[in-house]
């Protein structure tokens, strides 16, 4: 946790080239507990386009929310991000009876973030992968002296050699985090 997986997939997600590519987008985040139909009801929400609809899926039963998905992206081109996704059959899940994410071969694509490689292994669609890294120490400690000493109080700073001295032991010990980092700093 706390390497970036969020935030890069969330950039990605609202950038402007994804936006213009996919015609239905929707983000629903997993997290340990979970049940797969409320994930499927909150994400068919996201997709209909009938605002009166959303009163309506919640009365919808498993079948009837997953074909209603399955018809609606089988017709666009989607991209549905799995936020947090913690254990590996909650594809399985989802995917029970009715195929709720068709693979159409149109340029459809799920974007799941997880701290668990196994995970992507369960994916009944072309997965690629992209592994996260922590951040080297150079680029530890100049992330972290920028959230904890902004250039523009530097100057303020009358310690600043202790300052880079604990500094560096601290990011040291983040392990190349970005999140602990922010949280730090």
């Amino acid at each position: 946790g706390g390497v970036g997986k969020t935030t890069l997939a969330r950039k990605v997600y609202t950038s402007s080239r994804i936006k213009e590519h996919f015609e239905i987008l929707a983000w629903v985040t997993v997290s340990q507990t979970f049940k797969g139909i409320d994930l499927l009801k909150d994400i068919l929400k996201q997709v209909v386009e009938d605002r009166d609809e959303p009163t309506s899926i919640d009365q919808m039963n498993e079948y009837e929310v997953r074909k209603k998905m399955s018809d609606l992206l089988l017709q666009k081109r989607y991209l549905v991000a799995l936020d947090d996704v913690w254990e590996a059959n909650t594809w399985k899940q989802m995917n029970k009876t009715v195929q709720a994410f068709p693979d159409v071969y149109n340029g459809s694509r799920i974007l799941l973030t997880t701290r668990k490689n196994n995970v992507s292994n369960h994916i009944k669609m072309r997965t690629i992968v992209h592994a996260l890294q922590g951040l080297d120490e150079e680029q530890s400690w100049k992330l972290f002296s920028s959230k904890a000493l902004p250039s523009y109080r530097r100057y303020a700073t009358s310690d600043l050699d202790d300052f880079e001295q604990v500094g560096k032991k601290i990011a040291k010990k983040c392990e190349g985090l970005p999140f602990a980092f922010k949280v730090l700093g």
